[in-house]
């Protein structure tokens, strides 16, 4: 059985231009694919205030990869 960090591991969340599409971790937040745990480390990563702001692409972005980044590093420490 995949566990959700292997899924994240191998799931290529990024376009052609190596840019993160968020729309794909939104799916999976809709689909509720992450446990309740799991969606609240992503949830507060997300909101996490920052003074800096992203250079290569919009701060929703910025903020779900993010969130994808702490939920990878949450798993990994868990795991």
């Amino acid at each position: 059985m995949q566990t959700n960090i292997d899924f994240l591991m191998n799931y290529k969340y990024y376009n052609n231009k190596g840019l993160f599409i968020p729309e794909d971790l939104k799916d999976l937040l809709d689909k509720e694919f992450f446990t309740e745990e799991e969606q609240s480390v992503i949830r507060r990563a997300r909101n996490y205030k920052s003074n800096s702001h992203p250079k290569n692409c919009d701060v929703i972005t910025y903020k779900y990869a993010t969130g994808l980044e702490a939920l990878i590093g949450y798993l990994f420490l868990d795991n």
